[in-house]
């Protein structure tokens, strides 16, 4: 059969060969008609650019004397100067390449007309004043087409403005407008430019009327619209390429030349094939087909690669049957490896938290369901990314720190970083990661949770556990054949070239141990192992099996399995040694890799932060993992003991229907009697015949959430109670200046109710003297620089009179993620009449002061300096008040009568001490004196007052009362 298939698959071949090359030749066919549309676009390129090159003379015409300040004159004139038109605007006109010209004053009234052709109906080419009227606000230009009697007409106009007023701020002065006849001489003018035919269609032209084009010519159709953006006319044009034939002509060459050249090559191959293949492969075929190796002993004998082939053959039949039961054994371990992955993603699957697994580099390698829900996408999407494709630029390097630390060895707990959905809205994720490692310590990825903490409140979402996904060992068996003398160095006689896959050493370095030995490959620690068994195998004639280790090139370990058989010679003495080696290393390493992936599962469940109970149908506990045992104080042994403590209300549901039960809010008790709220579901796992036999309940901690959201809501409560009894005025803006909300106090400060000014700008309550202060104000604020200090300004009050407030202000967030302004006001009429009253009373006080007989004194209580005198003080102590204010009170009145140590409170004479005032020309005066502390600018001071005392009885006089000195009023 296999010549036969041969031929078959070399006919498909033929086949397929053949339809590819007419598929190219359709490709290049395409490929001509990609290149006559891109012809196409640029002759309709080549035809725009030559109209406005062409045009551009009168819309410069036109942009020039509508800029004009003569213009403006001559626009607003009452009586237009007609002879300076006829010789700045008609005499133009040739220069220019126009044909005619309109001037109209801001009403659009005519002013003045004229036209090389000499044809007064040219005026309708311009539309009525209505429609140019209607036009004028919605541009600051007109160009467009208009068919006149004279033919199609292209025409250009423009504001009168003066030269100046480059911002367009003042109302135009008129319209001027220019036009241009497109005649034969022109339209063919523009097909030279543009290397084309050209041909003008008026608008409604039926399709038979058009001209017609020919073969590969390039047509192009560029509309002329009118005022209204209604095509007047249709400029047609058609340009001729020849290379576009020439191009397809060859391609079919092309392809003829290599189908015959193919077609030859093939049938010349197959020929040859099957003369010096046939006969080889049909004895190999009814060997393998009657499994009678015997029909090879002929082939084996040849010095080729059949021969080769054959030999190999036979001696694989004798390993048919250990080959199988290896098979078989791989495939028990394959299915136990499924099921437990199976298992496993049914426990993953049913957490509402994000479970992930990445690699070294952070692409994400494992995700369970609830990542589709999270992400905003298929987890098959995400497979191979990594999270840095979602997160924010301006979190990127915080981000890529926090996992740097995970591969160092530190363990992420509740991360929370931003990443954005499929949709483009923003999410809040809080993250736990912890590395993972392989058996010799090395980094080979990262684990870990994730859930939806947005709005910094909701912390809903899928938890699971992680886990990196192994691989299954599915393949063949790869075997080595060999032959060996029976020394210690097994020089090889023969070895498969299944050993470089074995090793990495091609089987030419072991013949008659070249390179290297057999022996040499073997463990060191294993070599006894297989000497012993050769050589018991040697001693009892028969055959041996063995598991050892071997070396491969680059310095790793292999496991074999060899099975070997001694030749034995007619003395007895062994001729060489014939055997297999099969690798092993995959079903030694599954062992280990079973062993190493539940206990990777155990430190990934161990690191959640939820509680994690695995069940049974009869309540036991399977599993628990230790956030579970740690927050009921129980260690792994003393679980069984109390599992009936723990048994689930809704799990008999769980096993009995197969569904999962969500408990939004479940009561646990800590052993110290705490009682927390949790949030429990509970999922099914199946078994292959659809029946749950376990359990699994996934906890998640909401006490704090739910005292979190009770005071958010306390606290928002709070606030408005706070905003709407202010006494205050407090106002919300949108960014345009309209207001958004204004609490009670504007009822009080403005007489307006809190609505009634909602979404009108503030510019109509705002003084005009004051409007473009408070603007200004306003746009800092948008910009994000705050004031100094306060800003004054007067505010239309509800009955028209003016109140002067004082306000501040600042950006901020409204509950949709919108910016606003809130701005702060207080009304500062009060203030200023109490400033007013203050200030009289100070005058007043000043003046009472001033005219007191007695001297007063006030020394500041920290630095005993003098600090203000009154008028008497200073003639008493004769020198002026620059003098006196800030000297100490030592210089007037001595130590041993400081008035510091005099009582507070002294009220009568009695309580009044007899002092010695020190003038400033050196005299001294006897006086009464008493103090008071009071508080001035925030310090403590002494009031000192004095008067002149009498004389005691039989003492001296009193010395006469001074005048008063001269002094500077302060």
């Amino acid at each position: 059969k296999t010549p036969t298939k041969l031929l078959i698959l070399f006919a498909v071949v033929c086949v397929t060969f053949v339809m590819t090359l007419v598929v190219l030749n359709f490709w290049e066919s395409e490929r001509a008609k990609l290149a006559i549309k891109d012809r196409e676009i640029e002759q309709a390129a080549l035809l725009d650019k030559t109209i406005y090159l062409t045009g551009n003379s009168i819309k410069a015409h036109a942009e020039k004397y509508a800029r004009w300040d003569e213009m403006v004159a001559f626009a607003a004139a009452v009586r237009p100067d007609t002879l300076w038109a006829q010789e700045n605007i008609e005499l133009s006109m040739p220069l220019f390449n126009i044909d005619a010209s309109w001037v109209f004053d801001r009403q659009f009234r005519p002013i003045y007309f004229t036209n090389r052709i000499h044809d007064a109906e040219l005026r309708r080419a311009l539309p009525s004043q209505a429609r140019v009227a209607i036009s004028v606000h919605e541009r600051t230009s007109f160009h467009y087409f208009a068919m006149t009697s004279q033919g199609l007409m292209e025409l250009w106009g423009k504001p009168i403005l003066r030269q100046r007023d480059t911002l367009r701020l003042a109302p135009p002065s008129g319209y001027f407008f220019v036009g241009r006849l497109w005649t034969r001489t022109y339209v063919e003018g523009l097909a030279n430019l543009s290397g084309s035919t050209l041909s003008l269609i008026p608008a409604g032209t039926a399709v038979g009327g058009r001209p017609t084009s020919k073969a590969l010519e390039i047509v192009t159709d560029r509309k002329l619209p009118g005022l209204d953006g209604i095509s007047v006319a249709t400029l047609h044009s058609r340009a001729e390429s020849e290379f576009l034939n020439d191009l397809r002509r060859m391609s079919q060459r092309e392809a003829v030349v290599f189908v015959s050249f193919a077609l030859f090559m093939i049938i010349l191959f197959v020929v040859l094939l099957t003369r010096f293949v046939r006969r080889p492969l049909t004895l190999m075929s009814d060997s393998l087909h009657l499994r009678d190796p015997l029909l090879l002993n002929k082939l084996r004998k040849q010095k080729d690669e059949f021969g080769e082939i054959a030999s190999m053959i036979v001696e694989f039949f004798a390993q048919k049957s250990r080959l199988e039961e290896e098979i078989s054994e791989r495939t028990r371990i394959q299915e136990a490896l499924t099921e437990s992955e199976k298992r496993m993603n049914q426990w993953l699957d049913g957490l509402q938290e994000v479970v992930w697994v990445t690699d070294s580099q952070g692409r994400c390698l494992y995700l369970n369901d609830a990542a589709s829900q999270l992400f905003g996408r298929d987890k098959r999407e995400l497979l191979g990314k990594a999270f840095s494709e979602m997160q924010l630029p301006q979190q990127a390097k915080k981000d890529s720190i926090a996992f740097a630390r995970v591969r160092e060895g530190e363990v992420l707990s509740d991360y929370e970083m931003e990443l954005l959905r499929k949709d483009g809205t923003r999410i809040a994720v809080s993250l736990s990661a912890k590395r993972l490692l392989d058996r010799d310590g090395n980094v080979i990825g990262a684990s870990g949770t994730a859930w939806d903490v947005t709005n910094r409140k909701q912390m809903e979402g899928a938890l699971a556990e992680s886990e990196e996904r192994f691989r299954t060992l599915v393949g063949n068996i790869p075997g080595v054949v060999y032959r060996c003398e029976a020394d210690v160095q097994y020089t090889m006689r023969y070895l498969s070239p299944e050993i470089r896959n074995l090793c990495g050493a091609p089987a030419e370095d072991f013949i008659g141990n070249h390179v290297r030995s057999f022996a040499d490959i073997i463990f060191p620690d294993d070599r006894e192992i297989v000497s012993n068994a050769v050589a018991t195998a040697q001693a009892r004639r028969e055959s041996f099996t063995v598991e050892y280790r071997v070396l491969t090139v680059d310095g790793s370990v292999r496991w074999v399995h060899e099975q070997g058989k001694p030749i034995f010679d007619q003395n007895g003495n062994t001729t060489w040694i014939d055997g297999v080696l099969l690798d092993i290393t995959d079903r030694k390493q599954v062992q280990h890799m079973i062993r190493d992936l539940e206990e990777r599962n155990k430190q990934i469940l161990n690191a959640i932060a939820e509680l994690i109970v695995v069940r049974g149908p009869n309540d036991n506990i399977i599993w628990a993992n230790q956030a579970f045992l740690d927050f009921h104080n129980l260690t792994s042994e003393r679980l069984s003991q109390c599992e009936r403590d723990f048994a689930g209300n809704d799990d008999a549901d769980v096993f009995r229907i197969g569904a999962t039960i969500d408990v939004p809010e479940d009561t646990h008790k800590r052993q110290d009697g705490e009682s927390r709220i949790f949030h429990t579901v509970t999922s099914p796992i199946f078994d292959a015949d659809g029946k749950a036999v376990m359990a699994v309940s996934v906890s998640r901690d909401i006490t704090d959430k739910r005292l979190s959201e009770h005071a958010h809501r306390l606290s928002e409560q709070y606030f408005r109670t706070m905003i709407e009894n202010a006494s205050d005025l407090i106002s919300v803006f949108d960014i345009d200046g309209r207001f958004r909300y204004q609490n009670p106090a504007v009822t009080a400060i403005l007489g307006y109710a809190p609505n009634e000014q909602a979404l009108k700008r503030f510019d109509e309550y705002v003084h005009p003297d004051d409007l473009e202060m408070i603007e200004t104000a306003f746009a800092d604020v948008l910009a994000g620089r705050r004031t100094p200090r306060p800003v004054g300004f007067r505010s239309r009050h509800k009955n028209g009179s003016w109140v002067m407030l004082e306000s501040v202000g600042r950006t901020a967030l409204d509950p949709h993620g919108l910016p606003v302004v809130v701005i702060c006001s207080r009304s500062v009429d009060e203030g200023m009449r109490a400033e007013e009253t203050l200030r009289e009373s100070q005058s007043y006080l000043q003046a009472v002061f001033n005219t007191v007989q007695a001297g007063i004194l006030v020394v500041n209580a920290e630095t005993n300096s003098i600090i203000e005198a009154n008028l008497a003080a200073l003639g008493l102590i004769g020198s002026s008040m620059d003098h006196v204010l800030g000297a100490p009170l030592d210089s007037f009145l001595p130590s041993d009568t400081d008035a510091l140590h005099l009582p507070h409170d002294a009220e009568s004479d009695s309580d009044k001490q007899r002092a010695m005032l020190v003038r400033a020309d050196g005299g001294r005066i006897p006086i009464y004196q008493s103090a008071e502390t009071a508080m001035l600018h925030g310090h403590q001071c002494i009031v000192i007052s004095f008067a002149i005392a009498e004389p005691e009885r039989g003492g001296p006089p009193a010395a006469p009362a001074p005048q008063h000195a001269p002094h500077q009023t302060t």
